[in-house]
This record gives C-alpha cells, sequence and structure tokens, in this order.
C-alpha cells in the first residue's frame, strides 16, 4: 500500500499543461489500494458549491471518481484557495478537514496547514466568513466567470504573503504533533518543501512540507514505513 500527498498545484484553468500531467499521473500512477490525500490548493480558485468551477474542471473530477471506482482511497482537503469540495459529493470519496490515519503501525497526520499559525487572526478571520452559509449563498447567485476574476485577484496576494520566518512556526507545529505519538505529520500551504526528522522520549517523527509542486514537480509519498519525494511522471 503506498500514499500520496498532493497540495498546492494551484491550477489556474482547465487549459494549463500542469493540470493535464497531474490527471495523467493520478491516471497512471494510483493503484488499487493506494489512497491518495488531495490536500487543498488544488486550484487557484475554485468553489465547490458553484456550478461554474464543477463544469470547468470536470474532468478532475472524473478522474477521482475513477480512481475510487479502481479501488483507491480518497480523502479531499479544502485549501484556502479551494473550498465546499463536500458539495461535489463523489461517491467514495472522503471529505475531511485534515486526516489522522494508520499506516501500518505508524500514524501519520496530514492536513492544508493553513490553520498552523495562530498569530493569523485576520486569516482566520476571514476563513470563516468565506465558508459562512451567507456567502455559500451569494456565491450562488453570482456569475461564475465574475467570481472566478475576483479571487484571482485576491489569490494574487495569498501567493505572495508565505514568509521564511514560517518554517520554524510549521516545524513547532509537527514537533508537536509527534509529541502526540505521529511518526509521520504532512503540511502544506506554505509552498516551502521543507522536511525535518524530531525524536522525543526516544520515538523518532518526520515532518515534510508538499512545496509546490509546479516548481519542484513532486509530490509525496508514504511506502514500506518511508516518506519520500517523487516527481510527476514517476
Amino acid at each position: 500500500m503506498r500514499l500520496f500527498v498532493i497540495s498546492d498545484t494551484h491550477i489556474q484553468g482547465p487549459d494549463e499543461a500542469f493540470y493535464k500531467t497531474l490527471i495523467v499521473f493520478l491516471k497512471n500512477t494510483l493503484c488499487s489500494g493506494d489512497r491518495l490525500i488531495l490536500a487543498g490548493d488544488i486550484f487557484d480558485v475554485f468553489i465547490g458549491s458553484h456550478r461554474y468551477f464543477r463544469e470547468r474542471y470536470s474532468l478532475f473530477f472524473q478522474t477521482l471518481h475513477d480512481l475510487v471506482r479502481k479501488g483507491v482511497i480518497v480523502y479531499c482537503l479544502d485549501g484556502n484557495h479551494d473550498i465546499h469540495y463536500a458539495s461535489i459529493a463523489i461517491p467514495g470519496v472522503q471529505y475531511v478537514a485534515e486526516c489522522s490515519l494508520l499506516c501500518g503501525e505508524q500514524r501519520l497526520f496530514c492536513a492544508h496547514g493553513d490553520l498552523v499559525n495562530r498569530a493569523d487572526i485576520g486569516y482566520r478571520l476571514l476563513r470563516v466568513i468565506l465558508r459562512s452559509m451567507l456567502l455559500r449563498v451569494f456565491f450562488h447567485f453570482m456569475s461564475g466567470a465574475l467570481l472566478q476574476r475576483m479571487a484571482s485577484r485576491l489569490s494574487r496576494y495569498s501567493r505572495d504573503a508565505h514568509e521564511p520566518a514560517l518554517r520554524i512556526v510549521y516545524r513547532n507545529f509537527a514537533a508537536m504533533k509527534v509529541q502526540e505519538g505521529y511518526s509521520f505529520v504532512i503540511l502544506g500551504h506554505v509552498h516551502d518543501p521543507d522536511h525535518m526528522r524530531f525524536t522525543f522520549d526516544g520515538n523518532p517523527g518526520e515532518y515534510m512540507n508538499v512545496g509546490y509542486p509546479k516548481r519542484d514537480k513532486t509530490c509525496i509519498v508514504w511506502q514500506d514505513g518511508q516518506l519520500q519525494r517523487i516527481p510527476f511522471g514517476a
């Protein structure tokens, strides 16, 4: 059994070359019994409750449906650029806020990571507002193309907002999870392909950040008790 983690691909449109690369990777790499965590920000702008976005990326969601039918276990997490995935309701896909899984005899934790920095009160407030029922209704009646343009402008700021100083914040969060008994911690969000090992009371743990796949050309896979980065298309 293998576990793949992909996040922060920030697909900007169905004609983008990396979108096609991602689809081919999913179709050709994952096999029955594998697990896949889509850990947020797969798309640069996505509102799952709006028909426009579901149709715009219909090939991706058909691919997930095909993976489930193949025997792949799929987990889907909202990011800060893509929300309301659960509205798509693909049979067999598990929509969760974060993943806590048993890999062999080891525990693995995975989250998008946008809530790791507790000092960012402004973002936390914005996150609540964007997921509110009032905004959900508002989104429903807005033009999808207009939503796309508005959100794309905001997303440019978000992509530039990640700071190197956050690396220590994410490492501290991962260390806390290792102290809680997790052997592996995988996060995304900050586009920092960080990798660190910890030991607490004789218990080893390991942290990886997915990074930015468009730049790094990699994703994370767990296999045979080890985390590693593999290239898309491997």
